[in-house]
């Protein structure tokens, strides 16, 4: 069971902007520390890789890049 992610995903995101300077840079900071937590939980606590990790797998919860948070998914996991 997934949560609905009303703000597409990370690639969506991207291909909307002209580049990835229009984000704000502590909303970069803030996902990019949430991808980090998400990949150490799955690799060392669970112990498994996540084989497709790209854009198009990083979900925006929320409409807006300063208010959502990102969520990794499609877990092509080994």
């Amino acid at each position: 069971v997934m949560e609905h992610c009303e703000g597409g995903d990370l690639g969506q995101l991207l291909e909307r902007r002209s580049s990835a300077a229009e984000l704000p840079l502590a909303t970069i900071l803030r996902w990019s520390e949430s991808m980090a937590c998400a990949l150490f939980v799955l690799h060392h606590k669970l112990r498994r890789l996540h084989l497709d990790f790209n854009p198009a797998n990083l979900l925006l919860t929320g409409v807006g890049a300063r208010r959502a948070e990102i969520k990794v998914a499609d877990f092509g996991t080994s």
